[in-house]
Order: C-alpha cells, then structure tokens, then sequence
C-alpha cells in the first residue's frame, strides 16, 4: 500500500528543502543523499497497513531538513578528513569535531599547536642565516634555556646547536607535520558524527505497529 499523494507532497518538500540545504557540497553527493532518504523512507513504510502515517512518523524522526543537512555536510568534512591526504582537510575536519564536544575541542587546539610547532621549526631553520646571532638554540645563565628567536646580544648565551639547527629544524619540523597529520586522520577515522538516517528511520519503523 501507498501512501496518498497529501503525503507525497509533504516527502518532496522536506527532501527539496533538503537539498537546498545541502548547496555547499557537490551535486552527486546531493542527489545520493536525496536517493537515500527516499529510498529509507519506502523501506519503513513497506507492509505497514497505515504508510501515510508511517511516512509522517519517518519524517519526525529524520527531524528538521535543515539540522539534518548541517550533519551530512559535518560526515562529508570529516570524510575528506579520514582520507589524511590534505593537512588543511584534515584540520578543517578537527574544527568541526570540535563543534561535537570537548573530547573533539581537545584535539583541535592539540593539532593547531601540531602544526605550529612545526611550522615555527621550519621557519627557525629559514631565518637562521639571516639572523644568526638571533635565532637558535641557547643556554642562558641562570638555567634558561631558548629555543627560537631571541632579541639582545648574543653574550652570555651559549648556542648549543649552532649551524645544526638549520637541517634538524627543517627536518624535525617535516616529520611534526607528516606525524600530526597521519594521528588527526586516524583519530578521525575512529569517530562517527552521527546516526545514519537509515538508523534513525529504521528505529522509527519499529514504532510503526504501535498503536
């Protein structure tokens, strides 16, 4: 049994205001997601003896159109992120696990400082032959030690790596960005943004017997 033309009326809107929600990604991954929507809603509704008021009961589950979108776009983020190809996809895909809670929040301010330190190595390791007397890595009385750039004269520090920090820099600082990027995308690729739509629709046809 099908149900009436009312209540597919009221499917094509939800899925339309969907897919206006949906603008920001590609038109394939709109037209999978629309396909899927439809396609799990007939599935809950199939053999039950009222689809009209199956269908609605669906819909409610799915909730709001637009709450539904921001959580495809979320997983489509964070998809591009679990491939770790890209440090800024990766980073991105963090920023929005961060939005999902403090565990998340945790790993976004870990890779901001990631990939800060070793964006600063690398630059260290650049600026060192034009300012050599202001940028390395010293000992300076009383126990203090800096690692970086450092204004005044050079006395009484003592450099401890001299001209070394130029490749260690450089190298230390590739391998930070390479680490960072290969641990943000396996933390990535353990967690799950949402409950599918099938999920969410599959536990609302089990309702659909109820009275």
């Amino acid at each position: 049994m099908r149900h009436d033309e009312r209540m597919e009326q009221e499917i094509q809107r939800y899925v339309s205001r969907l897919r206006r929600a949906l603008s920001g990604l590609g038109e394939s991954e709109v037209d999978d997601i629309a396909l899927e929507i439809r396609g799990h809603i007939a599935e809950c509704v199939e053999g039950s003896d009222d689809p009209t008021s199956s269908a609605r009961r669906v819909l409610e589950a799915l909730g709001d159109p637009e709450e539904l979108a921001a959580r495809y776009q979320t997983e489509a983020v964070l998809a591009r992120g679990r491939a770790g190809r890209s440090p800024l996809a990766v980073l991105q895909a963090v920023q929005r696990w961060a939005m999902e809670g403090l565990f998340g929040l945790l790993i976004f301010l870990a890779g901001v400082a990631g990939y800060g330190t070793a964006i600063a190595l690398v630059g260290m390791a650049l600026l060192k032959p034009f300012f050599p007397h202001h940028v390395g890595f010293w000992w300076s009385p009383p126990e203090m030690v800096i690692l970086g750039v450092a204004g005044g004269p050079p006395d009484p520090r003592l450099e401890l790596l001299g001209w070394w920090i130029v490749p260690l820099g450089v190298v230390a600082g590739c391998l930070l960005w390479v680490g960072m990027t290969r641990w943000l995308g396996a933390l990535l690729r353990r967690f799950r943004a949402f409950v599918s739509p099938l999920e969410v629709g599959r536990a609302a046809g089990g309702d659909q017997g109820a009275p």
